[in-house]
C-alpha cells in the first residue's frame, strides 16, 4: 500500500508486510533539471523488519539520473552509495555503483562488500544491478580469498513480452486484480482511468482522463478551504517520537511517517462485490475524495 501523505512538498509513504517481513518507506526525492537531464536525489528511509529474528534493516539507495529527456533515447543511470544496515548488529553492505562513462563504460555496474560492526571484509559482492548480484568470501582487507567460489545471488528475471514500459512482472502484479480476494478501495488507483488507458496504450484517453482526475483534486481543495479543513492522510500517520536510525536522513529532510494499519479492517468492511466484479475493477469506479471514497 503506497499514500503520498503530503503534497508540498511531495512525499509518499509505502507499506508491505506478509509472515516473513515487514517493510516501510517514506520517499520525499528531491529533482534537479538540467536540460535535457533530470537528477533524482532519492531522499529517504526505508525499513526492512525480520518477523522472525526481530532484526531491522535500513536501507539508503544511490542516486539517479535520467537522460535525454528532451531528444534521444531516454534511459536511466544509478550512480553512486548504496548501504544497507543491520541495526542490530551494526553489520553493513556498503556498495558503489558506477557511473556510467563514455561510450556505456561501467553501466549498471557496482562493487562493494559485507562488513561487520569492526569494518572487517566478509564478502566481496559485484555485478550488475540491471542484471545480477555475486558474491564470495574474502579477506579482511576485502580481497577475494583463495579458491573462494563465486555465488550468484540473483538473476534479473526476463521482462513481460509485450511490455512498453520497463515494468518487471511484480510490477505487472500489483497493476492487476488477479490476487485480490475483495474489490479494491475507491481510492485505489488500480480503478483510475488514466492508469488503465495508458496500460492499453490509448494515449489520448489517458491525458483527458488524467486531466478530470486534476480538475477533482482542485475542486476538493476548493471544499476542504471553504470547510476549514486541512487534508489528511488516510493510511499513514506522522511519527515524531520515531527514533531516526544512524545514516538515515535526517526528519527535517525526510518527515516520520507510519503505518495506521486501518487499511485491512477498512477494506474487509466493504462488500464483497458479485463474482464477477475484477472485470469491472480495472479503471472503474475510482474516487480522489476521501469522503466519496467511503461512501462507495
Amino acid at each position: 500500500m503506497a499514500e503520498q501523505v503530503c503534497e508540498q512538498p511531495p512525499v509518499s509513504a509505502a507499506h508491505a508486510e506478509n509472515e516473513h517481513f515487514t517493510y516501510d518507506i517514506v520517499s520525499a526525492p528531491a529533482t534537479k533539471f538540467q536540460g535535457n537531464s533530470l537528477e533524482v536525489y532519492p531522499k529517504g528511509r526505508t525499513r526492512i523488519g525480520l518477523r522472525r529474528s526481530g532484526e531491522v534493516f535500513s536501507h539508503v539507495p544511490p542516486q539517479a539520473k535520467v537522460h535525454n529527456l528532451v531528444l534521444g533515447r531516454t534511459w536511466v543511470d544509478s550512480y553512486g552509495s548504496f548501504l544497507v544496515t543491520n541495526t542490530a548488529s551494526g553489520d553493513k553492505v556498503a556498495l558503489e555503483f558506477k557511473p556510467c562513462g563514455w561510450f556505456g563504460a561501467g553501466q549498471h555496474e557496482f562493487d562493494g562488500h559485507v562488513v561487520d560492526a569492526e569494518g572487517n571484509a566478509k564478502f566481496a559482492m559485484s555485478g550488475k544491478w540491471n542484471s545480477h548480484v555475486d558474491m564470495c568470501a574474502c579477506n579482511p582487507d576485502g580481497t577475494p580469498a583463495a579458491d573462494a567460489p563465486l555465488r550468484r545471488l540473483w538473476t534479473c528475471a526476463a521482462k513481460p513480452e509485450e511490455d512498453h514500459y520497463g515494468c518487471t512482472h511484480f510490477a505487472w502484479h500489483l497493476n492487476s486484480t488477479k490476487y485480490l480476494s475483495r474489490p479494491p478501495l475507491a481510492s485505489d488507483s488500480r480503478r483510475r482511468a488514466d492508469r488503465q488507458a495508458l496500460q492499453e496504450r490509448k494515449m489520448t484517453e489517458a491525458a483527458a482522463a488524467k486531466q478530470a482526475i486534476d480538475t477533482q483534486q482542485q475542486e476538493q481543495h476548493k471544499e476542504l478551504q471553504q470547510r476549514g479543513e486541512q487534508w489528511q492522510a488516510r493510511w499513514f500517520e506522522p511519527a515524531p517520537d520515531m527514533q531516526v536510525l544512524p545514516g538515515e536522513e535526517p526528519a527535517e529532510v525526510v518527515p516520520l511517517w507510519r503505518w495506521n494499519g486501518r487499511y485491512s479492517s477498512t477494506r474487509d468492511s466493504m462488500p464483497a462485490g458479485s463474482d464477477d466484479w475484477p472485470e469491472g475493477v480495472m479503471g472503474q469506479g475510482f474516487a480522489i475524495s476521501q469522503r466519496l471514497a467511503l461512501e462507495q
